[in-house]
């Protein structure tokens, strides 16, 4: 709990004599050489627990970004924009199934005879036909 009291902030930690000042800037940081530190549920619910764990290809990817971005700016525009693009592309697929399934559930009599479903697949194919040639690109 912070109050003030005779113009000082303080902060109570714990007890009724267990006031200390209080700057709102003050941050605590705390570390450890574990690789996986196991922590209490009650201390990841009171505390930011920030994994700073490196693998060598995630080392590698970032530095090589890094370089890519220094030498070669608009190339490394150009493969940030295919990642969004790719991300974006899979999004449409899954879009494109949800739809199919739906269709299916809600279709009467032979699928085969439902035009609905005929034109979702035959959307979703040449929708996935496109990306792939893209993704190729």
């Amino acid at each position: 709990q912070i109050y003030t009291d005779n113009g000082r902030t303080l902060i109570n930690l714990g007890g009724p004599n267990n006031a200390v000042d209080y700057d709102k800037m003050f941050r605590f940081y705390m570390t450890t050489e574990l690789s996986n530190p196991q922590y209490l549920p009650e201390v990841c619910i009171q505390a930011t627990v920030i994994n700073f764990t490196v693998t060598m290809p995630g080392l590698e990817e970032q530095m090589l970004g890094d370089v890519v971005s220094i030498i070669r700016a608009e190339l490394e525009e150009s493969k940030n924009k295919i990642i969004q693009n790719v991300a974006e592309d899979g999004k449409k697929l899954k879009q494109y199934e949800d739809g199919i399934l739906e269709d299916l559930e809600t279709a009467e009599g032979n699928i085969l005879d439902n035009q609905r479903v005929i034109s979702s697949l035959r959307k979703a194919q040449n929708t996935s036909e496109l990306l792939t040639k893209r993704l190729l690109e």
